[in-house]
């Protein structure tokens, strides 16, 4: 009990720093919606799961020029907590939580399938692996119908979720246009707002127990659904959770740390492991 009060004050009082907002792009903000939070700081989180802000932050709603991508492509979402660069310490490390990527097709962005997420797996927080990293690395599925899309990019911050309300989600949205002839149908489709819950069991969370930073068990629901992914697609391989064994290779920057391989296990939602299919470490 004392454990879980020190502990709950320690995220109380870091709280007010806690801000991390993606800057750019793979080196540009082409396609990147713009965050505006009036007077308030740009990496305020969204903190009503009821909110309209929750689709693509706050501003974020109306389309900009697309940027053109293609199927396999790799986007390096790179994130800043105060100044973008090597000094900027991209989020507070006790503001452990999940990771998620979506989608809808464009401009109008209603119906998002999610293509990606990683929660607690490999023994680390998915918050931690995006610091190491100083982003997120993702893959466009190789299937993605081509056209208009936006990419929904998230996280989801704990340290105050214990409390219902006050779970903080980080997201931004980015217009692309995916080359090609591929098409299909995304699916299982999710909306925002409306895809989390204020007291579902992910949004709700408690990370301030005896076993912290790991979750009790080592188990975390990430919230949102399983992942998806295009249905009657063609043109490639398929692009949604199909219980297999996904191997995935990556070499990260090396500004960060040196390159290394990775091999991801089952992309599943059971016991929040949450294995990547498309986000690369």
């Amino acid at each position: 009990m004392l454990f879980s009060k020190v502990l709950a004050a320690l995220a109380a009082t870091t709280a007010v720093s806690a801000h991390t907002w993606i800057w750019q792009v793979s080196g540009s903000t082409s396609g990147l919606r713009p965050i505006k939070n009036g007077s308030e700081y740009r990496g305020n989180p969204i903190q009503d799961v009821s909110s309209s802000s929750m689709r693509c932050n706050v501003g974020g709603g109306s389309a900009v020029t697309p940027r053109n991508v293609s199927p396999g492509q790799q986007l390096y979402f790179e994130y800043a907590h105060n100044t973008p660069g090597p000094q900027d310490d991209i989020l507070d490390p006790s503001h452990i939580g999940p990771c998620m990527i979506y989608a809808a097709r464009g401009p109008q962005a209603t119906d998002w399938v999610k293509l990606w997420h990683d929660g607690y797996s490999g023994g680390q927080w998915c918050t931690i692996k995006m610091i190491r990293n100083r982003g997120i690395y993702f893959t466009i599925p190789s299937n993605m119908p081509s056209g208009h899309w936006v990419l929904r990019v998230e996280v989801l911050a704990l340290h105050s979720a214990y409390t219902v309300g006050e779970a903080q989600f980080y997201m931004a949205c980015m217009d692309i246009n995916v080359s090609g002839s591929n098409s299909g149908t995304p699916s299982p489709i999710v909306r925002f707002p409306g895809a989390y819950s204020s007291t579902e069991a992910g949004v709700k969370f408690n990370v301030w127990t005896s076993s912290y930073p790991n979750p009790p068990n080592g188990q975390y629901p990430i919230p949102g659904g399983s992942v998806g992914g295009f249905s009657g697609s063609s043109g490639g391989n398929t692009g949604g959770n199909n219980g297999g064994q996904q191997t995935t290779t990556t070499q990260v920057r090396t500004t960060t740390q040196a390159p290394r391989t990775t091999t991801q296990g089952n992309n599943n939602n059971s016991g929040g492991s949450g294995s990547p299919l498309y986000g690369q470490w």
